[in-house]
């Protein structure tokens, strides 16, 4: 049983819950580790199709548990090093994760909360949710989520954003790229749902090898591997068997039928 997140699962979906509302779902150590192990046992659930990330409460995440950083202020440096990392694998773990992960934020994303956005394929915000990198106001550095908030946003608006730890609105996550979409409260149910039953709709082989080309393109260097890589990925997708029924289909003006 998970003590700080709840795992739910429904028709090929599974829903993690942030489940701390009382602290506004900040996190801490054991969150950290758990949505790693969540995230680490569901990759291998062959029937899963998406994850959804989520807060109890009215809140996404309030950013680090106070409690816990009183307890990290007594660290030394090495203990500290192996904290940070714990972290960074978590968010590795998810920005990997083989199917689409959906966050659906509101109230509030502070300091790494942020990274939990970052490292999700699809982010859908409430039009009310306020937005901060507020580390270097507490003499802390957001190190472990640079690199991803980075490629969600690009250098120049995480450099003034992470600088100044001013607060930003979802308006302005949006039109620099943070969230891909902001709706009113009303809506976001209704949105996320739309989003699930489109992929859903999808096939389930071409979703995974789509996640694995995404995340190995920043890997390759030169333009020939790249383009050879590339052409081999598309010559397996034409031979497979859902791509040969994917094809059949269209050319048939009828939906695939997926196995």
């Amino acid at each position: 049983m998970f003590q700080t997140i709840e795992v739910e699962s429904k028709n090929q979906v599974t829903t993690i819950w942030l489940n701390r509302p009382d602290v506004r779902n900040a996190f801490n150590d054991v969150m950290i580790q758990e949505l790693h192990t969540a995230f680490e046992e569901l990759a291998n659930d062959e029937h899963l199709r998406l994850v959804v990330l989520r807060g109890r409460g009215n809140t996404f995440c309030s950013g680090a548990d106070l409690n816990w950083m009183r307890k990290v202020v007594d660290y030394d440096y090495e203990k500290n090093v192996m904290d940070g990392l714990a972290f960074a694998k978590c968010l590795s773990v998810i920005f990997h994760f083989p199917r689409p992960v959906i966050a659906l934020v509101q109230n509030s994303v502070i300091g790494g909360g942020n990274g939990f956005l970052a490292v999700s394929d699809i982010s859908i915000a409430s039009r009310k949710t306020i937005f901060s990198f507020s580390e270097v106001s507490i003499g802390l550095v957001p190190a472990v989520i640079s690199p991803y908030i980075i490629k969600r946003i690009g250098q120049t608006k995480a450099r003034e954003w992470m600088l100044t730890s001013e607060r930003f609105t979802a308006q302005e996550a949006e039109k620099y790229g943070l969230v891909n979409m902001v709706l009113d409260d009303n809506d976001l149910e209704p949105m996320l749902d739309s989003i699930i039953s489109r992929i859903l709709q999808n096939s389930p082989l071409s979703l995974l090898k789509t996640k694995e080309v995404l995340n190995n393109l920043s890997t390759i260097s030169d333009e020939e591997s790249m383009m050879r890589y590339t052409a081999k990925v598309i010559a397996h997708a034409r031979i497979s068997k859902e791509g040969q029924e994917g094809m059949t289909a269209f050319l048939e003006k009828r939906k695939p039928v997926w196995k």
